[in-house]
C-alpha cells in the first residue's frame, strides 16, 4: 500500500490490519496519529477502546483477546503492537502473530496497527525478512513503507507547511533549510514550528534565508538542543550520530553534560505532561514555565505517547546514574 492509498483509507475510515514500517519515523508517528483520530475520535471512552502492546514488555500479552473485543459505546476500537523484531523472529512467533491478525481481520469493529522501525524490519523488496513476512502473514496485512524522503520532496513539504501557516517562502530557502537542518522530518517539523512562531510574533509574512540561519542550528552542530531532538525522536542512532559529530569536532561533551541534557528533556516532558493533564492548554503551560509555546507543543506531542510511570522510571534512572 502506498502513502497516498493510506491517506485515502484514513479519510474513508481505516479498517483491517496495517503494518507501518520504514526509516522515516516522523511519517510513521504522523499516520499512526491520523489513524487514532479516525478510529477513536474525541470520545469519552477512548481508553476503553484503545489497546497498546509493546512486545518488549512481555510478548503479545492480551493482544489476541483485545482484537476480538466489542467496542464500548463506540463503533470501533484500535489495537497497536510495537517492539516486535521481524528480522529475528522465528516462524513459530510469526505464526502466532498471524493468528492474531486473522482474529483482527474477522472483527470488523477492530483496527490493528503494527509498528516496526527500520531496526526491526528490513523492508527491502527482496529481503529475507520481507519474503518471510509475506509468506507467513499473508496478503491481509496492508504494509506501508516510509522510506527516507528525497531532499527535493522535503523542500516541497517544508514549503507546504509554511504556506499552511500563511507564510511565503522561496524554493531556494526551503532547499537551504534541508541542507542546514538535515533530512529528519521530525527535526525539520520542530524547526518549522520555531520559525513560524518567530515570524508570527514579529508580524512578518515571509520566511527568508537569514531567518533559517539565525533560528536553526546546523545538523552538525552539537549541543543540548540537538540531543533533545534525538531524544524526542526516540532515535538512538541519531543520538549516537550527534555525539560522534561532537567528538569529531574536537570538543566532546562531558558525560555529566550529556546526562544533564537527557535528564532535562525527560523532566520537561514529565512536567508538561502533568500540567496538560491538569487541564492547562499549551499557552497556559508556556506562560507558567516561561518557555516558548512552540516548545510546549513539541514536547507535549511526545509526552502524550509516553506513559507517566515510564517517564518517572526514566527520571529515577537518571538520578541513580548521576549519583554513581
Amino acid at each position: 500500500m502506498t502513502e497516498a492509498e493510506l491517506r485515502t483509507e484514513i479519510k474513508e475510515g481505516p479498517s483491517g490490519v496495517y503494518l507501518l514500517t520504514g526509516e522515516e519515523e516522523y511519517l510513521t508517528s504522523y499516520y499512526l496519529g491520523e489513524i487514532r483520530r479516525a478510529v477513536l475520535g474525541e470520545g469519552d471512552f477512548d481508553s476503553f477502546n484503545h489497546t497498546q502492546i509493546n512486545y518488549l514488555d512481555g510478548g503479545f500479552g492480551n493482544l489476541a483477546e483485545a482484537v476480538g473485543m466489542t467496542p464500548f459505546m463506540a463503533e470501533r476500537r484500535l489495537c497497536e503492537l510495537s517492539g516486535f523484531n521481524f528480522n529475528s523472529a522465528k516462524d513459530t512467533l510469526l505464526k502466532s502473530l498471524r493468528a492474531i491478525i486473522d482474529e483482527a481481520a474477522e472483527n470488523e469493529e477492530c483496527v490493528l496497527v503494527i509498528l516496526a522501525d527500520a531496526d526491526n524490519f528490513d523492508s527491502q523488496k527482496n529481503s529475507r525478512t520481507q519474503k518471510k513476512v509475506n509468506a507467513i502473514l499473508g496478503e491481509g496485512v496492508k504494509q506501508v513503507n516510509f522510506d527516507k524522503t528525497t531532499p527535493q520532496k522535503l523542500a516541497n513539504w517544508i514549503g507546504r507547511h509554511f504556506a499552511h501557516e500563511k507564510l511565503t517562502v522561496s524554493a531556494d530557502v526551503c532547499a537551504y533549510m534541508v541542507e542546514r537542518c538535515g533530512r529528519s522530518m521530525r527535526i525539520l517539523a520542530s524547526e518549522i514550528d520555531k520559525v513560524c512562531a518567530y515570524k508570527h510574533s514579529r508580524g512578518e509574512g515571509e520566511v527568508r534565508r537569514e531567518d533559517i540561519t539565525y533560528l536553526c542550528p546546523r545538523n552538525e552542530e552539537i549541543g543540548a538542543f540537538a540531543l533533545a531532538n534525538a531524544l524526542l525522536e526516540g532515535n538512538t542512532r541519531e543520538l549516537f550520530r550527534v555525539l560522534a559529530e561532537n567528538k569529531k569536532s574536537g570538543s566532546p561533551l562531558k558525560p555529566k553534560i550529556i546526562l544533564a541534557s537527557v535528564s532535562s528533556v525527560y523532566m520537561d516532558l514529565a512536567v508538561i505532561k502533568e500540567l496538560a493533564e491538569s487541564g492547562l492548554d499549551e499557552g497556559a503551560i508556556a506562560k507558567k514555565l516561561k518557555i516558548h509555546e512552540y516548545r510546549v507543543k513539541l514536547y507535549l506531542r511526545v509526552a502524550r505517547t509516553i506513559p507517566t510511570q515510564k517517564l518517572e522510571d526514566i527520571i529515577v534512572m537518571c538520578q541513580e546514574a548521576d549519583s554513581d
